[in-house]
């Protein structure tokens, strides 16, 4: 079998082991035509790509498919603009990278978009205090993207604000995930998102819409005090332990339907300003409504457990 055999379907640039002097089996960009990928360019290619990123003219997107070891990481970060003591990244594209390590992005600022889709994080991530935002004119891709990316090592996106779009679809976190106090401020998508740890949304502000649909949450699942502005879907979600949505407002409509809950599922104080739809959902342990509020149609219709309202 060549090494062209096993280059995966997504890896849809051209490719270092494409190149003359690239290297066999390598899914890195080419850093140039005919040229390999960034870590197996020579030092003066490298150091040209670099030089490009000073003073925020260049856009990183020299790093898809390619191992990111910290070591390279903190190359790329020496080579980028400070702002008030943040990391400035302009239009960031770490499609399919892997890596390696811890992968330190906290208080970073992310101009332009952020593409992380496929990407595999073998140790902890941190995005603490990182802001997402949309006002780079100069590129069109201005949303954040970790779709299918897979995280192995422990997850913080605490405090972590986005401006634009945010795409979590089928992302898998191994361990902990945490987006304490995280602000969404587009459409949020984590759809089919696994989180086989446990997973934090306390605090954190959904403005632009959320969806959980076919989540699965194999930990505790902690929303106390999330808020959530527009529509919310969690339908087919499952949840396997402890779910707490205490004190959580929902302002759109909130769609609950055949969501699983196999432990107990609490909504101490929670507050319902749309629709609530309940329908077909499942509770195995003790479901707590009791002091929740309902402003508008709530539905519970062909529910398996027991409920107290």
């Amino acid at each position: 079998m060549t090494a062209d055999l096993l280059v995966p379907r997504w890896a849809d640039w051209p490719l270092c082991q494409a190149a003359p002097t690239g290297t066999p089996g390598c899914i890195g960009a080419q850093l140039d035509q005919d040229q390999p990928c960034f870590v197996h360019s020579h030092s003066d290619a490298r150091a040209a790509e670099l030089g490009r990123l000073w003073g925020g003219s260049g856009w990183l997107g020299f790093l898809l498919g390619i191992e990111v070891t910290e070591e390279l990481l903190a190359e790329v970060f020496a080579a980028v603009p400070i702002r008030d003591g943040r990391t400035v990244l302009r239009f960031a594209d770490f499609r399919g990278a892997r890596f390696q390590g811890t992968a330190g992005f906290d208080r970073a600022i992310f101009e332009g978009g952020a593409w992380f889709d496929r990407a595999t994080f073998q140790g902890d991530a941190g995005f603490s205090g990182a802001r997402f935002q949309r006002v780079a004119e100069a590129f069109r891709h201005r949303d954040v993207r970790f779709g299918r990316a897979s995280f192995h090592g422990k997850v913080r996106f605490d405090e972590a604000t986005f401006q634009g779009n945010s795409e979590f679809r089928a992302a898998t976190f191994h361990r902990d995930a945490s987006f304490a106090g995280a602000r969404f401020e587009g459409t949020t998508r984590f759809d089919r998102a696994v989180f086989q740890g446990d997973a934090g949304f306390r605090t954190a502000s959904f403005h632009g819409g959320g969806g959980f649909a076919r989540a699965s949450f194999h930990g505790k699942a902690w929303f106390e005090q999330a808020r959530f502005q527009g529509a919310t879907g969690f339908g087919e979600a499952r949840f396997q332990g402890t779910t707490r949505f205490d004190e959580a407002s929902f302002q759109g409509d909130a769609d609950f339907r055949t969501t699983s809950f196999q432990d107990k599922a609490s909504f101490d104080g929670a507050s319902f300003y749309g629709r609530a739809w309940f329908d077909q959902a499942t509770f195995q342990g003790d479901a707590d409504f009791r002091t929740a509020s309902f402003q508008d149609e709530a539905r519970f219709d062909q529910v398996s457990g027991t409920i107290h309202r």
